[in-house]
């Protein structure tokens, strides 16, 4: 018995050890709100995306986009961010030079620089290596009944390609 307890002890050390240790975020996630619809989007090796792109071309900016897509291909929700910028700063917001749309199910949801009514904030609160977390809110124009659409969300941890 003896014996069994310093073994003991250094067991429950190194488990204890492990479990307070802060486990890396390894998927980018994206959670909005949409006329009440909560939708979250995990970056995956499966059937979903979230990811920021740098453009140079026709347009210099960052674009961000997540889906989802059903097994055989078929996009379900997805949500496009663009931020006319030639280089991304932390804080914020982004209000000028940022597009976007929605897509969830067969609905389209958009916000243009003509479009008079819609707007995108989107603030980029940390960049850790090569990933970005923050917020956005909008007010999108439903393609289908022109009606306005309020929506807010938040991207964690979503990589950065250059």
């Amino acid at each position: 018995m003896k014996r069994l307890l310093p073994l003991a002890l250094v067991f429950l050390i190194a488990c204890s050890k492990q479990s307070t240790k802060p486990q890396p975020k390894v998927n980018g996630i994206v959670n909005y709100t949409i006329e009440g619809d909560s939708i979250q989007i995990v970056d995956s090796a499966s059937q979903s995306v979230a990811k920021w792109i740098y453009e140079s071309t026709p347009v210099k900016g960052y674009a961000m986009q997540a889906y989802y897509a059903k097994p055989g291909g078929e996009v379900s929700y997805m949500i496009s961010l663009f931020i006319a910028t030639d280089n991304i700063q932390i804080g914020g917001p982004y209000t000028s030079g940022v597009t976007g749309s929605i897509l969830r199910n067969s609905t389209d949801y958009v916000s243009t620089e003509g479009l008079q009514g819609t707007y995108i904030n989107v603030n980029i609160d940390q960049q850790k290596d090569q990933t970005l977390t923050g917020t956005f809110t909008a007010t999108l124009q439903n393609l289908n009944t022109n009606k306005f659409v309020e929506i807010s969300g938040s991207f964690d941890n979503v990589k950065l390609m250059q």
